[in-house]
């Protein structure tokens, strides 16, 4: 399925809420009993032998610096009209779906390779003893992925990888080499891999660049309860064990799962360098108001992708961040009031989570109001 035809996550998915404890294609039961590990049943599984799965082709990318995306970037909304539950909403996608690369590519490129350089360690996740397969796993399957479906922007020459959008090669062989240091190289999103070690599902190994409000270093060793012990109400209902399944035996290798998260901030900042002691903070530009709030408020969306890593049984999860000012919503009034309505709907201690002050989620609040006609 091409990326144009499903740009606002409209696929198939499975959905559980915490008020109807159902998933919409099958109850929690099921999909931890499913006997070909999807939570989709044994006709979950798809090869896909007679779809074409390769992207369209990019035009002549000439300089390295001068990449013109051939396809429009997604589009993610997901937020809702009614009140807040914490909800899962994960779709089927497939393995040629699992990365997106959009006109920001070069600069995301850029600006990772700089901050890799100043705070590798912190940054690239040392890993936990036996990680070292599930490394490799990674390596491997995201410079298949790249080669398969962008065969126009990369390249594999024997065993080096040629990523021709920034002009650097890479040696896949390199022993000497962290790979998810290569990882970081060459897709947008941030990468982490759950394993079962020792019989837990902990995070063993990943290269996380841009979280918000979180530090993967912190989460390394980590199982699923504890990493999300920070999040509001996830660890108290049927949340946990829902993920957990999914990770456990619910995802099948030829079927990516996908979801997305959003939130409203006062900083465009790609959320590079935002770990908890580094939260971006706009330069000082004055008080918000409701003049300049559309350009001044921005939606966060974050794209999480589930992928099987069949080799190593493990999980690598994958996410990317897009960023927009609310200005460029105003003339679609419809979802603007859906914005508002979740906006307004959620607990005072996930805003907290979120960083956001009183201030400025009045000064969003207001200006929704302002914008939909319901001040």
């Amino acid at each position: 399925m091409r990326q144009s035809e499903r740009r606002n996550f409209d696929g198939d998915y499975i959905h559980f809420d915490f008020q109807s404890a159902d998933a919409r294609h099958g109850a929690l039961s099921q999909i931890s009993t499913s006997e070909s590990g999807c939570p989709f049943g044994s006709n979950g599984s798809t090869n896909l032998p007679n779809q074409d799965m390769t992207r369209p082709s990019a035009p002549d990318v000439g300089s390295p610096l001068n990449l013109t995306v051939s396809f429009p970037p997604r589009e993610y909304l997901p937020f809702k009209d009614e009140a807040y539950k914490i909800d899962l909403r994960f779709e089927r996608i497939t393995p040629d779906d699992v990365f997106e690369i959009d006109e920001e590519y070069v600069a995301d490129m850029k600006r990772k390779s700089h901050i890799l350089a100043t705070r590798p360690a912190e940054l690239l996740l040392p890993g936990v003893p036996g990680c070292e397969a599930a490394k490799q796993e990674v390596l491997s399957l995201v410079s298949q992925t790249l080669t398969r479906f962008f065969p126009d922007r990369f390249q594999l020459k024997n065993t080096i990888f040629q990523n021709i959008a920034t002009g650097e090669d890479f040696e896949l062989a390199d022993q000497d080499r962290n790979p998810m240091d290569v990882v970081a190289r060459l897709v947008q999103e941030d990468i982490a891999v759950m394993q079962q070690i020792n019989g837990r599902m902990i995070l063993s190994c990943g290269a996380v660049v841009s979280p918000l409000g979180w530090s993967g270093s912190q989460k390394l060793g980590l199982d699923l309860k504890g990493i999300h012990s920070p999040v509001p109400h996830f660890n108290e209902g049927p949340a946990l064990k829902f993920v957990t399944n999914i990770f456990e035996k619910g995802l099948n290798a030829n079927v990516p799962l996908s979801r997305a998260n959003w939130f409203i901030m006062d900083t465009a900042e790609h959320s590079l360098f935002a770990h908890p002691e580094h939260i971006p903070q706009s330069p000082d530009q004055g008080p918000i108001t409701l003049e300049n709030a559309g350009d001044r408020l921005f939606l966060r969306c974050e794209r999480q992708v589930a992928t099987r890593l069949p080799q190593c049984g493990g999980v690598m999860f994958s996410f990317k961040t897009y960023i927009r000012p609310l200005k460029a919503l105003e003339q679609r009034t419809a979802v603007m009031s859906r914005l508002l309505a979740a906006f307004l709907a959620l607990p005072d201690e996930v805003v907290a989570y979120r960083h956001v002050d009183s201030n400025t989620r009045q000064k969003a609040i207001s200006y929704l109001q302002h914008i939909t006609c319901q001040d």
